[in-house]
């Protein structure tokens, strides 16, 4: 038996690469793929350290060796991020492995390549065949050769139902969604393509002219060489608030998109696009419309003496100098109480204690300490 080390805090040394998460057979397809992967890298090596030679003599072929299997098996969570929960799931299934590489592996390396199917379906059964599902591996409806997936195909879960692709319906997904999709079929298979965009369902093929009626946001066209659906554009009626949005015309609809905060009315989304510029902004370089630093205009913009002006985008505010706080809109001066003081003790009871840790009973001192008390 080779050892399976099992690296705890591997995962707090090692970036994450894999997420590993899903089923036991999603697990066992990622062991059995990481093994062939550490087969394919490992391809060449040599046994490390002493005298390669003489090992390679006495131990036999370090391609197929245990020494190999174990430094390939190491590495298979190295770049999970999981790691634990791996190595976990490893170690439980290290014998089907291990006998695999002696068995199989060792008399024909050609294995290789069908070690999935042989540890998760047949060693582990973990997973099913191809086109087979469920506990005992039941045959799946015929609509994976259509245009659906049996569900929980290849594992042991599922429950055998069709699952259609994008404009598949029916029972076995062997019919087109005619509302969204229009159909080809030849003798050997079914295809369902989408509809252009423009139709309204009930479409023959996959252009404009090819429709019944128009989507909403199209309307009907028949003129000339020109037959089929034509774009509305919604933004000739004006949808978006003019001050704060432009209308982006788009396929079958259209946007209101939000101007740039510089701007008042746009025709874009950036501070070029501005038709004018909104208040606290004014025309720059290149047309851009820039912040007005309200701080630097004549005159103290801020009226209270010790109010200092503070720029912000778009505006400006008046904040009180150091020392002061904001009382009843103006700035006052910050005065800590004395210690003497009395408290609001003194208020509801009459009583105090001054900075000598005397009590005040009314207009009487007490030493705070006095044993009349």
């Amino acid at each position: 038996m080779f050892a399976l080390s099992i690296l705890l805090f591997h995962n707090f040394i090692y970036p994450s690469l894999t997420i590993y998460t899903g089923d036991d057979c999603d697990k066992c397809k990622y062991t059995a793929n990481s093994l062939i992967s550490g087969i394919h890298k490992s391809a060449g090596n040599n046994f490390e350290g002493g005298n390669s030679l003489w090992k390679e003599e006495h131990l036999g072929s370090y391609s197929v060796s245990e020494a190999r299997s174990h430094d390939i098996i190491e590495g298979i969570c190295s770049d999970v991020k999981h790691t634990v929960k791996c190595h976990e799931f490893l170690e439980n299934i290290e014998h089907h492995l291990e006998d695999w590489w002696l068995k199989d592996f060792r008399n024909d390396t050609n294995k290789s390549e069908q070690h999935e199917e042989d540890l998760c379906v047949i060693r582990t059964k973990f997973c099913c065949h191809a086109n087979f599902f469920g506990p005992l591996c039941n045959p799946c409806p015929l609509c994976y050769s259509l245009g659906g997936r049996c569900d929980g195909n290849g594992t042991r879960s599922g429950t055998g139902d069709c699952v259609c692709s994008d404009g598949y319906t029916g029972q076995l997904c062997d019919a087109c969604d005619l509302k969204t999709h229009f159909q080809s079929q030849n003798e050997s298979s079914l295809s369902c393509s989408r509809c252009h965009l423009s139709c309204s369902g009930n479409c023959s093929g996959p252009f404009s002219e090819n429709r019944s009626a128009c989507g909403s946001g199209w309307t009907s066209i028949n003129s000339g060489d020109q037959y089929g659906c034509v774009d509305i554009n919604e933004c000739v009626d004006k949808p978006c608030n003019s001050s704060t949005q432009f209308c982006l015309n788009t396929p079958g609809s259209y946007k209101c998109i939000s101007c740039h905060s510089s701007c008042n009315g746009c025709s874009g989304p950036t501070a070029v696009d501005c038709k004018s510029c909104a208040k606290g902004y004014q025309r720059g370089d290149g047309d851009v419309c820039e912040d007005i630093n309200e701080c630097n205009a004549d005159g103290n913009i801020c009226n209270g003496e010790a109010e200092i002006c503070k720029n912000a985008i778009g505006s400006y505010t008046c904040d009180c100098k150091s020392g002061y706080s904001r009382s009843n809109n103006a700035c006052v001066l910050n005065v800590k109480p004395d210690k003497g003081s009395e408290t609001s003790d003194n208020v509801h009871t009459g009583r105090s204690v001054d900075g000598n840790c005397n009590l005040k009973i009314g207009n009487l001192y007490f030493n705070h300490f006095s044993e009349e008390l």
